[in-house]
């Protein structure tokens, strides 16, 4: 798993173009490290998330709470990628759980990648990072469309958890 994470570190995540207004409606743009923005400043700036990353991440387990996902077009040029994740310190802590949810979706057991060489690892790195995007695009359809019935709802940033705690299996 280390090294699967080692991989996983040089990746640079993209969401759709479609979605950065809803990333950014909701996450802190420019908040500097993850997770160093203070509970206040996040308030203040009336933000459920203190990065984009983290928004990410959310988006990533609301695309797998329903079973969803959206790739990315071939002819879709523009889009919104984030640093690499060994740029962004401290480590996210919720990264692990999400890949364990995609191994096991996946046909490799956690022996096998364990014994990859560095190029299948890679491949397979790569692999798994497309499917958070796609999960991620997923997500951000799945509050996008809810956004434009219910357009108050996200207001209340408490809301995120009980629509993550709410929201059904499709």
């Amino acid at each position: 798993m280390k090294q699967l994470m080692e991989h996983l570190d040089s990746e640079k995540f993209h969401i759709s173009a479609k979605y950065v207004d809803t990333l950014f409606s909701h996450a802190t743009k420019g908040g500097g490290v993850t997770g160093t923005i203070s509970t206040q400043t996040k308030l203040e700036r009336n933000k459920a998330f203190s990065s984009a990353f983290n928004f990410f991440l959310y988006a990533v387990i609301l695309g797998i709470r329903h079973n969803k996902q959206v790739a990315f077009l071939e002819k879709e040029k523009t889009e919104y990628h984030f640093q690499p994740i060994k740029e962004s310190a401290p480590r996210h802590t919720l990264i692990p759980y999400i890949l364990m949810i995609l191994l096991t979706q996946s046909d490799k057991g956690l022996i096998e990648v364990e014994q990859m060489n560095e190029e299948d690892l890679e491949i397979f790195a790569k692999d798994l990072a497309r499917k958070m995007e796609a999960y991620a695009n997923a997500g951000f359809g799945i509050i996008t469309d809810y956004k434009a019935k219910n357009k108050d709802y996200f207001v209340n940033i408490d809301n995120f958890v009980n629509f993550l705690n709410d929201s059904k299996d499709s």
